[in-house]
């Protein structure tokens, strides 16, 4: 809620997010309220493959890990999808 209201209180989070493009300082914002946009260490994230590879991240998560960021650059509400907003929220 405090990230919501933050970026609602400064249109120009909006038209970037609109444009298709990050707003710089979005992650400021996040950290004032306590919490990260992105994964800060891969302790943040769970991976876990069937495959026999016991590397972490196997070649199969990483590809994921691959994808992912390229759609996050395609488009940043992704990352925000990620954490449970669509575009229309």
């Amino acid at each position: 809620t405090q990230v919501l209201d933050a970026l609602a209180a400064d249109a120009s989070y909006a038209a970037a997010l609109l444009a298709g493009e990050m707003p710089r300082g979005i992650e400021d914002v996040f950290d004032r309220a306590g919490l990260s946009l992105f994964p800060a260490t891969a302790r943040d994230l769970v991976m876990d493959c069937s495959c026999p590879d016991h590397a972490v991240p196997c070649k199969h998560l990483a590809a994921v890990f691959y994808v992912l960021a390229e759609r996050f650059d395609d488009d940043p509400f992704q990352i925000l999808a990620l954490r449970g907003r669509d575009r229309e929220t």
